[in-house]
């Protein structure tokens, strides 16, 4: 129930199946399969809502979204997105999200307490133990160098017509947002999940992108640009991948019994 979902989705739409695969598999995305089970279901619906989003089937999206939360109830978070994902990209559009941020920075310590009641039943026990004074860590830098890159390779002229553009900009711009407040607490970037594994999307889209926006060039020097950013990407995720599973606190693998 949950690599089908995501087979479907990367096959459809991915630019790039390969470097998708890759950005799932290096990122916390697999890794959470192994403890965050339910939760894991509730991104397979949330992965498939994309098509809905795309194809403008606003109750369709809705009940998929209900159904996710049946698994997860902070599947809900994902329930603006449609609206959100809709709208174009204008200046006016950025600073009314900009306050919006200012204002979850505001309570995000009411929020982190929400998110804690929502993942746990003991949430007494551990409202302050997801708690952190640590910085927004990569995740949030890469989000914004994604980002710029897109901004950076994206024709201007045509950036709101292409509802691609529109719809993973926004929910990437959204994940970052979200992904801010995770200095405060763990829970946001569990909760920026929902947003942040259309990434598998949003890169390899870019990616092809470039020669055929702002910056144009020819088509030798398109093909040796996305080559030498491919293995640039591909480099950092296999390299985050064997850092994750063979070193990382988790060691995945090799696979061991939980009273080893």
């Amino acid at each position: 129930m949950i690599y089908v979902p995501l087979g479907v989705i990367i096959y459809k739409y991915s630019q790039n199946i390969f470097l998708s695969y890759l950005i799932y598999f290096s990122f916390e995305f697999f890794f959470f399969n192994f403890s965050g089970i339910r939760q894991s279901l509730a991104l397979s619906g949330i992965l498939i809502s994309y098509y809905f989003i795309i194809n403008k089937k606003p109750w369709k999206f809705i009940i998929l979204i209900l159904l996710s939360a049946s698994f997860h109830n902070t599947a809900l978070v994902f329930l603006p997105a449609y609206w959100l994902a809709q709208k174009k990209i204008t200046k006016s559009y950025l600073l009314c999200l900009l306050g919006f941020f200012i204002i979850m920075y505001i309570m995000k310590y009411r929020i982190g307490e929400i998110l804690t009641n929502l993942y746990y039943d003991d949430s007494q026990h551990v409202i302050g133990l997801y708690e952190s004074s640590t910085g927004i860590g990569g995740t949030a830098v890469f989000i914004i160098l994604v980002l710029l890159l897109g901004f950076i390779f994206y024709n201007a002229s045509t950036f709101s017509a292409i509802i691609e553009n529109r719809v993973l900009t926004n929910i990437m711009i959204i994940a970052l947002m979200i992904q801010l407040l995770s200095s405060f607490s763990y829970l946001f970037t569990r909760l920026n999940l929902y947003y942040f594994i259309f990434i598998i999307l949003y890169l390899p889209y870019v990616v092809s992108k470039i020669g055929r926006g702002n910056i144009k060039m020819k088509i030798k020097e398109a093909f040796l640009v996305k080559g030498v950013i491919s293995i640039i990407f591909i480099f950092f995720f296999a390299s985050f991948y064997i850092s994750k599973v063979f070193q990382g606190l988790d060691r995945i693998l090799p696979y061991k019994f939980f009273w080893n």
